[in-house]
């Protein structure tokens, strides 16, 4: 069980904790979410929220204290998905993800991750920074995947490989010295095997150095 979740000023199921190398921060993008949608079509985007002003401070706080290598962002929706549909901070809060990159590149805090689901595929994204170390994310979301709607035509930005199929996604980390190691995200089948994508190992592995500030 989560060691707590929330805080006595924000209500919420938002948490963190440590696991090896990594720093886990489990976000709430349900209950302080205001965006434009059916029920609130009159939202602007500098207002809209996911997380919400409280939980993105309480993020940035706690990611600035943290000691571990690794800071692994788990989130419902995509944090970095520049894909222009659907929910996903880009398309549905950008003031509130502009925040954060700007907090991270401030305070120089590198070893960023983001886990997401929602997106019915397993997807890889990354986003290049001018200033400051890549950003990556791994999307694990196997449900309803026999959706009519294409889901694998996501040639946008960020995008790196998308793929369906019934399957879950595992994170390896290794760290060692000098700023070696790896992060690498792997989808499994229900056979625990990762599929063949076009001959490749449906797979993606970033060197810690790509994510890290430059000393």
């Amino acid at each position: 069980a989560n060691p707590y979740f929330g805080t006595p000023k924000t209500r919420g199921v938002f948490s963190k904790f440590r696991r090896g190398p990594a720093d886990i921060f489990l976000m709430d993008d349900r209950y302080h979410k205001y965006v434009k949608n059916g029920a609130h079509p009159n939202v602007s985007a500098k207002d809209a929220v996911i997380w919400g002003d409280d939980q993105l401070e309480w993020l940035c706080n706690e990611l600035k204290r943290s000691k571990a290598p690794v800071k692994i962002i788990a989130n419902g929706t995509q944090v970095i998905s520049k894909d222009g549909r659907g929910e996903g901070h880009f398309n549905e809060a950008p003031e509130e993800i502009a925040k954060l990159m700007a907090f991270l590149k401030k305070n120089k805090i590198g070893g960023v991750v983001f886990l997401s689901g929602d997106r019915h595929i397993t997807e890889v994204l990354r986003l290049e920074q001018e200033d400051g170390p890549s950003l990556v994310e791994f999307t694990s979301s196997p449900f309803q995947q026999g959706q009519a709607a294409s889901v694998l035509d996501r040639d946008h930005p960020t995008h790196v490989w998308a793929m369906r199929g019934n399957s879950y996604g595992l994170v390896t980390i290794e760290v060692g010295n000098n700023g070696e190691g790896f992060v690498r995200f792997e989808m499994r089948d229900a056979n625990n095997y990762v599929p063949d994508m076009n001959g490749e190992p449906a797979a993606y592995e970033v060197p810690l150095k790509d994510l890290m500030y430059e000393e």
